[in-house]
């Protein structure tokens, strides 16, 4: 939970956004599947889709992330553009202490992005595998 709180107050003091997704806690030393979800700001979409690429590019060279699974999907919200991405932490703490280019493209997706239907600019969900 520690590392939820602290990369919603990251992000959302980068972003000035509100809310953030659901909070829950987790086991520091096992793996940790999140749903991402960015809101892209007008003309915004192409350098987030980068980003949201670079991230998990960036996570798998640090070992911070597994392979599988992994997910991105674009979405249309009316007449703007949210990306979904779906991975797991190696670990449920490494969050809590990413490395500085991960906290870089933390940053930049804040920049990025923007809050959308009463949700956070970045919103992330924990979840549960049900399967592979």
């Amino acid at each position: 939970m520690k590392r939820y709180v602290a990369v919603g107050i990251l992000l959302c003091t980068i972003a000035s956004t509100g809310s953030h997704g659901a909070l829950v806690a987790h086991a520091a030393d096992e793996p940790e599947t999140v749903i991402a979800t960015f809101h892209a700001k007008a003309g915004a979409e192409t350098a987030l889709a980068k980003a949201v690429a670079d991230h998990f590019v960036t996570a798998r060279r640090l070992n911070l992330v597994l392979a599988e699974p992994h997910v991105t999907v674009r979405m249309s919200e009316g007449d703007k553009t949210a990306f979904v991405d779906i991975f797991t932490w190696r670990d449920g703490s490494l969050a809590d202490n990413a490395p500085q280019a991960i906290q870089a493209i933390w940053a930049e997706m804040a920049k990025l992005t923007e809050p959308r239907g009463g949700k956070s600019a970045i919103d992330i969900v924990p979840v549960t595998l049900e399967s592979r």
